[in-house]
């Protein structure tokens, strides 16, 4: 039950921290992709994921050094890593499908599925 407690927990963060990135990079960015936004998810929700793995199995009593925590956000990461990155290659390709034209050259060409919508 845990366990599932943490891959829902890690996918609702990893979700929300894609949307808050794709926004960063819209405002700061102008919409290129940055590096440093990416390091940053990852950082971020490892870390929760760590400290909510330290609580849930109750490691925080085994703990004795700041040497193991580092240690589980070392396995935690490494973990996240591949999930991550399935996750935001996913969000990237339903982003792309909501959009409703695609740029080609200097040319706007709306999709034929929103093409067929009349506006009253």
């Amino acid at each position: 039950m845990k366990t599932i407690i943490i891959i829902l927990l890690g996918l609702i963060s990893t979700v929300s921290a894609l949307m808050v990135k794709q926004e960063m990079e819209r405002l700061f960015y102008k919409g290129k992709v940055k590096l440093l936004f990416h390091s940053l998810n990852i950082y971020f929700v490892s870390m929760l994921l760590c400290m909510l793995v330290i609580i849930l199995f109750g490691q925080y009593r085994n703990m004795s050094s700041f040497a193991v925590y580092i240690k589980e956000f070392a396995l935690i990461g490494a973990i996240y890593i591949p999930f991550y990155a399935a996750l935001a290659y996913g969000f990237k390709r339903y982003m792309a499908s909501l959009k409703k034209y695609e740029v080609k050259g200097n040319v706007l060409v709306i999709k034929p599925k929103y093409l067929a919508k009349r506006q009253h």
